[in-house]
């Protein structure tokens, strides 16, 4: 738990009149926090997971996976009140499993088949269509996974949502989703498909579709951002949740793994 009685506090100086001088404070995992009660206003900028890409072939060249995305709003009389932060992961190459999150992304489809989908109730991007391969799964909050591909060939993870929330835990006031994972390759040289950007818009891009007659996988869809209780400003962003690095390695490197997300508390 933070609880920051601002800077003259900090110092010793007990001033309640002057309890919020400037401050930011930067979150890479999970917490909560507790804005100080002289401060009635903060601003929050969250990125989102990165979906992972690269190749489970050697030899062959990958797709990227999606750049997580980002939102920001400046939140009005806020004096004295408690959030929950939770904080995207990136999504792992050629993972089984669902980045973690306020949203988690999808999981890489298995060989042949469809990446998991992201959770949450929003628009995200639809994953690309099946070919010989796998489909894409589609994004929610959390980027979709990346489809599997032929042979043994998975497809990749796609990126967690950042978010703050009340005390509770249960009003989202902030969102900013998942990168796409990208699908799989395969060992005859069929590409997989790159996984879409997140929050196009208050929505994510659609994955690339697997190509037609391939046995690569397609793409997953990139997740969505919202924001409550002010404007919300959201763009794609290779900042924070950037996507995961192509590569040609048969077996996945940390490169390609979709980097974390991140949420960052400015205030007065």
């Amino acid at each position: 738990m933070y609880l920051l009685a601002g800077c003259r506090q900090v110092l010793g100086l007990d001033d309640p009149d002057d309890s919020c001088l400037p401050f930011e404070q930067t979150f890479l995992a999970d917490d909560t926090f507790e804005l100080p009660p002289g401060c009635d206003a903060v601003t929050v900028q969250a990125w989102g997971g990165g979906g992972a890409g690269g190749a489970r072939n050697a030899g062959d060249s990958a797709a990227p996976g999606g750049n997580g995305g980002y939102a920001t709003v400046r939140l009005e009389n806020q004096a004295g009140r408690a959030y929950v932060i939770k904080i995207g992961r990136g999504g792992a190459c050629g993972s089984s499993a669902m980045a973690g999150g306020l949203y988690p992304g999808g999981s890489g489809g298995s060989s042949h088949g469809t990446g998991g989908a992201g959770a949450g109730m929003a628009p995200g991007g639809a994953g690309g269509a099946r070919a010989s391969g796998g489909a894409g799964g589609d994004g929610g909050f959390g980027g979709g996974g990346g489809g599997g591909g032929g042979d043994s060939a998975r497809g990749n993870g796609g990126g967690g949502a950042t978010g703050l929330s009340d005390e509770d835990g249960l009003v989202h006031l902030v969102i900013a989703g998942g990168g796409g994972g990208a699908g799989a390759s395969d060992q005859n040289g069929d590409v997989g498909a790159p996984g879409g950007d997140a929050c196009t818009g208050y929505g994510g891009e659609a994955g690339g579709p697997a190509e037609a007659g391939s046995q690569s996988g397609g793409g997953g869809g990139g997740g969505a951002c919202t924001c409550s209780g002010g404007t919300c400003t959201e763009v794609p962003t290779p900042t924070g949740g950037a996507g995961g690095a192509p590569g040609t390695a048969s077996d996945c490197t940390p490169a390609q793994d979709g980097a974390p997300g991140k949420l960052v508390l400015h205030y007065p």
